[in-house]
């Protein structure tokens, strides 16, 4: 059976919502737990709003490519991708007769609107151990979008890690492609490639992170203001320090009223 490309985008968007419904639910399940006093339980319940978090992230990641057509009013170029089963198994890249996708990091691209494309290997020596990290790079031609959305050159790069057992596929991709469209640039664009780019990337990583790490940090905080709760709030065992002082010795053995502590 035959999976269109937008037939399995339309299957991504419900995905998506189902997994953003999941995760207001969860976030107003743990607002709602926190207020009646369930602290242990609003704290477990942060897990399943994560994971929900994670899910529509992922399908949402899968549709950039197909959003960018979209809004340039160019997504029959995707059409014909065939999405019941990757040219490319290991990899799972998917070819069309006039385009290319790859759905790990939503990269969706016309051959014609392709400028470059790449492989990148960094190494580097972590603790006297080798580490290669390969990346697959696309670089493509401006889109009318882009004036409108602010992006630079170093935002319309896509790209895609891949695995040492993945490396042979994507070479052969590599080859297929200088066949099927002979004007696409096989090499690195130096001025799209270069250390600013790559800082920009790496700041904008930073940024989100810390973006969202505050606002879980801030949500929290309000809650555990709001609720009153302290640290003693989540401990399920009462603890007590008795003091028992014993009857006077008769005896005369120096011990008398001495206390016990039990």
């Amino acid at each position: 059976m035959v999976i269109s490309m937008k037939e399995y985008i339309e299957k991504q968007k419900r995905n998506e919502k189902i997994a953003i419904a999941a995760l207001v639910f969860f976030i107003l399940l743990i607002i709602v737990l926190f207020v009646t006093k369930n602290y242990m339980l609003g704290i477990y319940g942060f897990f399943p709003a994560v994971a929900a978090s994670v899910a529509a992230t992922r399908f949402s990641t899968r549709q950039r490519g197909y959003r960018l057509y979209e809004k340039n009013n160019r997504a029959e170029l995707l059409d014909d991708i065939d999405m019941s089963a990757p040219r490319f198994q290991k990899s799972g890249i998917y070819l069309g007769s006039k385009a290319f996708y790859i759905p790990k990091s939503g990269i969706a691209f016309a051959f014609e609107d392709v400028e470059n494309l790449y492989i990148i290997e960094t190494t580097r020596v972590v603790n006297g151990i080798i580490r290669v990290t390969r990346e697959f790079c696309v670089h493509r031609k401006s889109f009318p979008s882009d004036s409108k959305s602010g992006l630079n050159s170093s935002i319309k790069d896509m790209r895609v890690s891949f695995s040492k057992r993945q490396a042979e596929e994507y070479a052969e991709f590599m080859t297929l492609i200088s066949q099927i469209a002979p004007n696409v640039d096989l090499e690195v664009p130096s001025k799209k490639n270069n250390i600013a780019n790559r800082l920009k990337d790496l700041g904008r990583l930073l940024l989100t992170a810390v973006i969202v790490v505050a606002v879980l940090g801030i949500a929290i905080g309000v809650l555990i203001k709001v609720t009153g709760v302290t640290s003693e709030d989540f401990s399920d065992d009462d603890y007590t320090d008795e003091t028992v002082y014993s009857a006077p010795d008769n005896g005369g053995n120096g011990n008398a009223g001495a206390p016990r502590i039990r």
